[in-house]
């Protein structure tokens, strides 16, 4: 057997946490702290989600929005994309301050095919956080999508304006541009 010590102590920190658990069956921050080292393993994504629905069990009113969004990325990971679009949106409702899970939320429901709904929630995430351009870039694909040109027009104005200062944003902007014509 070869000795893996980082494979060692994730387990030995896996076993500490689900001791704590056990001892104290409402203990959220364990309970966080097991979803996403668990989440980490390619083959226990499902298992992850069920952490991370007792982690929202147990969470604290000030906690419920990390623990939704947690769990919404989980459901994503273990591609239960219905029950992530939901989660995601109860944390959108519950935390309308939070830039992340309108991201995520746009960024799901733009795959899934729902345009509309995603450009709202991607418009929210760029409103959110005005000096990140990549919702703005989701944003842009999604209006494209959609056949909304002048408003992809605006989007990606406001896109070049944050880009200046970022020579790998701009010159992603500049091969959209060439793409678009």
């Amino acid at each position: 057997m070869v000795y893996q010590p980082d494979v060692l102590r994730v387990n030995d920190r896996e076993k500490n946490l689900r001791e704590k658990i056990s001892e104290s069956r409402a203990d959220p921050d364990a309970l966080r702290e097991l979803a996403l080292l668990i989440g980490q393993a390619r083959d226990r994504k499902t298992e992850a989600v069920d952490v991370w629905q007792r982690y929202l069990d147990a969470a604290d009113a000030a906690d419920v929005s990390d623990a939704l969004l947690g769990l919404g990325r989980a459901q994503i990971e273990a591609r239960l994309e219905v029950e992530a679009i939901e989660t995601l949106r109860r944390c959108t409702r519950e935390a309308p301050e939070l830039p992340e899970a309108f991201e995520t939320l746009g960024s799901l429901l733009h795959r899934s095919g729902d345009l509309e709904a995603a450009a709202g929630a991607l418009r929210r995430a760029a409103e959110l956080q005005p000096g990140n351009v990549q919702p703005l870039l989701a944003l842009l694909s999604c209006l494209d999508e959609m056949g909304d040109s002048d408003a992809a027009r605006e989007v990606l104005g406001s896109a070049q304006k944050i880009a200046s200062s970022d020579p790998a944003v701009a010159a992603l902007i500049r091969e959209l541009l060439q793409r678009r014509g």
